[in-house]
């Protein structure tokens, strides 16, 4: 699904009291307000392009082959961003099933390339399946 970014939600709320302005200022003007719809088309394009597009991020994780009871282990996940200058906060946690402990969220903001660690700690014997790691993204302004 497709959601706007803060950025364009803020153009759309400025945009409308400006447009109002114009139409109650010099009635003679409305037909300007017609363009309005035109004018947030380009503004919302605008925003869409200056966007981290999924294309630009590649997403690797490894995980340990096998994590012995009481000791730890990381999944490294690593996220490298081509094309892009401002800077990304990725948030990740570890989408699991079996006997873990808590999983933490991780955080790094940076651009270009970042990798963290996501800590495994087994509680009992047996699987551990790991279906994905979860990971969020947002671009910092």
């Amino acid at each position: 699904m497709i959601r706007p970014t803060r950025r364009a939600v803020l153009l759309f709320a400025v945009s409308v009291p400006i447009a109002a302005l114009v139409v109650s200022a010099a009635r003679g003007m409305w037909y300007v307000s017609l363009y309005y719809p035109i004018i947030v088309a380009a503004l919302f394009l605008a925003d869409a392009l200056a966007a981290l597009w999924p294309a630009r991020v590649e997403i690797s994780v490894t995980f340990p082959r096998q994590i012995f009871l009481g000791s730890r282990g990381a999944a490294k996940v690593e996220v490298i961003i081509s094309d892009y200058e401002r800077p990304v906060r990725f948030e990740a946690i570890l989408d699991a099933t079996g006997e873990l402990a808590v999983p933490k969220i991780m955080s790094v903001v940076d651009s270009g390339r970042c990798a963290v660690l996501l800590p495994i700690i087994p509680l009992r014997r047996g699987s551990i399946v790991v279906e994905r790691p979860a990971i969020k993204s947002q671009v910092q302004n």
